[in-house]
């Protein structure tokens, strides 16, 4: 399935892209660390797409970034972590699964 959501590292202008088209993308995401405050919250967009290998890939490419568990009891915890990236891609990933729960817990 394509996935307009993906956030593409390209490593000949070594800039992070938004609106990628394959699945795979990010996984390779979880090797580069160098701006995990856009990577991480975009990633977390991917979470709420339809096909299961990018949803699985993100998973894990958001492991990386300090995101361990996607379910929403987990994902409120990570609204109050110290670290930005991991609150933002909690903020985003809750937007995306669950927007009941993010509404209740402030999340617009």
């Amino acid at each position: 399935g394509v996935c307009p959501r993906i956030v593409l590292f390209s490593s000949a202008t070594n800039q992070f892209l938004i609106g990628g088209t394959f699945p795979t993308e990010s996984f390779r995401l979880r090797q580069h660390d160098s701006d995990p405050e856009l990577v991480a919250p975009a990633l977390a967009l991917n979470l709420g797409d339809t096909n299961f290998n990018t949803r699985h890939q993100t998973q894990r490419a958001l492991a990386a970034y300090g995101i361990k568990d996607t379910n929403t009891p987990a994902l409120l915890e990570y609204l109050n972590d110290s670290t930005l990236h991991v609150r933002m891609a909690a903020t985003n990933a809750l937007k995306t699964l669950d927007p009941v729960a993010g509404a209740k817990a402030g999340i617009k």
